[in-house]
């Protein structure tokens, strides 16, 4: 789509497929265009990437996009932006199979990333892969029990990126060896605010030419960031259910463990549906 406004309401994109079971394609494609998706479920599409974009403005609210997934080794990504504003508000991001789930190209002037009220969950590959995006923020999600590769677990933030995890949880996410590390950093800045990040496969945060504050945070193996960082059992309402308030006896004023997306008509995560292949 170029030079095009997309706006669609209540709508399904699922068992859509490449050409063939060796050829990949986009769900979606954006040159220079907008697009705005409410309550959107995106499910069941195999052997593509779902959304690529290029000079557009992509925002999904009060969305669902699961059980996607990438033809065997094929290096596809759910999602794949290039100088693109993106904006997630009340979506959940569950059980999909990618090399990357999300890349991020940009120039260093203009580029947003905003997810928000997001719950990106159970997902296997990259979670984030951040190249010189002016702000990408994590404000008030939950990024869990996802699967990374051999050789990160979360992410990475690099060549000039300036990102924060804002009142947020990242916990339970894992990749098949304990000497990776959490977050990878080059020449760039990450934020901490008001978070929990606990029980991943390992915390270190691998960095050069790097900036990092934190605060009034619970990380595991972080006191070193700052002395208003706890390393202390969260002890989570119940983890399974996704319900990532802690109940250790935190003062509340000073640490709102809160996660609520309200304003999402899936107030409970939808049941997975099983793979058509």
């Amino acid at each position: 789509m170029l030079n095009t406004t997309i706006l669609l309401n209540s709508c399904k994109f699922n068992l859509n497929t490449g050409s063939t079971p060796t050829t990949t394609g986009d769900l979606v494609s954006l040159n220079n265009s907008i697009f705005v998706g409410d309550d959107l479920e995106v499910f069941n599409n195999q052997n593509l990437s779902s959304i690529t974009a290029q000079n557009s403005k992509l925002t999904l609210i009060n969305s669902n996009i699961h059980h996607n997934q990438e033809f065997a080794n094929s290096a596809d990504q759910l999602f794949e932006l290039f100088y693109t504003v993106l904006k997630f508000e009340n979506v959940f991001v569950t059980d999909n199979q990618f090399s990357t789930n999300f890349s991020f190209l940009g120039d260093g002037s203009g580029d947003t990333v905003l997810f928000k009220n997001t719950h990106i969950l159970r997902n296997t590959g990259n979670l984030f892969i951040v190249t010189t995006i002016e702000d990408f923020k994590l404000v008030n999600s939950v990024v869990a029990n996802n699967l990374g590769p051999s050789y990160i677990t979360l992410g990475s933030f690099v060549l000039g990126t300036k990102a924060a995890m804002i009142n947020s949880v990242v916990s339970g996410n894992r990749n098949n060896t304990s000497l990776i590390n959490l977050v990878q950093m080059y020449d760039s800045e990450l934020m901490i605010g008001n978070c929990i990040i606990n029980d991943n496969t390992n915390s270190g945060i691998s960095t050069m030419n790097f900036s990092i504050n934190a605060y009034q945070s619970i990380i595991q193996n972080g006191s070193a960031l700052g002395p208003t960082i706890l390393d202390v059992d969260p002890m989570f309402v119940d983890p399974a259910s996704r319900q990532f308030q802690s109940t250790n006896g935190i003062s509340s004023h000073q640490y709102r463990f809160t996660f609520e997306c309200t304003g999402n008509r899936y107030t409970r995560e939808p049941s997975p549906t099983r793979w058509i292949l």
